[in-house]
């Protein structure tokens, strides 16, 4: 039975066998989201595990999946997997407690420096401003990349925002009342504006790693650099976007109130 003809045999009877199928069909999903998430997460963490984790996001998208919103079944399920992944990781508390405060040390540095520069500094220039070395700065993006890997790089747009990710405001389908739409709009526009001040190197990493969905081994081999690279590179694209995100909605903030 194709996959089509199983949807619609399952959308009308919501027979648990076809339930079943279903999810053993989907099932190759879960191991790839796993594999993406556990770059760098402690070894405490079994990769297994991580696919048992994601299974339990993989369940809640067939049940929940709508074909009238008109969003692939893949992509509505990448995201129930990766959220029920990071859901278990932060019950675990696996990251390191230092890791969301030196990142935060991290992009308020980039921030300063790129308002100031009126361009995205170097990592050198970084490093110094943070009193570090160099090498020590790359250790501690590469050190601290699962932060933002298995958040789905969170983005927060407002100081009394949760951690969210575009993708998390784009996935989610239960309502969206104009408001929201209105806000969600919004985010796309001002995370488009952030993404088109990265060099253009850190504009192929974010799309290698979110559009086409290579892993870090793969993004490391069309880069021409090792997997470990990648993630500094990744690591260091995301700062760099939240930077500049910062610096955007502090623009438009001033703006409105000029207006006003």
């Amino acid at each position: 039975m194709k996959v089509g003809e199983l949807w619609a045999r399952f959308f009308a009877t919501r027979d648990p066998t076809l339930r079943e199928k279903l999810i053993l069909h989907y099932a190759p999903l879960v191991r790839q989201v796993a594999a993406r998430l556990g770059v760098g997460i402690p070894g405490v963490v079994d990769r297994e595990d991580l696919v048992g984790y994601g299974m339990v996001g993989l369940i809640q998208a067939v049940d929940r999946y709508d074909p009238t919103r008109q969003v692939k079944f893949e992509t509505f399920a990448r995201q129930r997997i990766k959220g029920a992944i990071v859901d278990a990781l932060r019950q675990l508390d696996i990251h390191p407690r230092g890791a969301a405060r030196r990142l935060r040390r991290f992009e308020e540095a980039h921030r300063a420096l790129y308002q100031r520069l009126g361009r995205h500094p170097t990592d050198a220039e970084v490093a110094e401003s943070l009193g570090l070395s160099p090498e020590a700065y790359q250790e501690a993006l590469l050190h601290d990349s699962t932060q933002l890997l298995s958040l789905g790089s969170p983005l927060q747009l407002r100081p009394d925002d949760e951690s969210i990710t575009v993708a998390d405001r784009l996935a989610d389908r239960d309502a969206i009342d104009p408001a929201e739409y209105v806000e969600e709009r919004e985010t796309i526009r001002l995370v488009a504006e952030a993404i088109r001040t990265l060099p253009e190197r850190d504009r192929l990493v974010l799309a290698l790693y979110h559009k086409e969905e290579l892993t870090f081994a793969e993004i490391g081999a069309v880069l021409g650099v090792s997997p470990t690279r990648a993630i500094q590179l990744y690591t260091r694209a995301i700062l760099r976007v939240r930077s500049a995100l910062g610096s955007l909605i502090d623009t438009d903030l001033t703006t409105a109130v000029g207006g006003y």
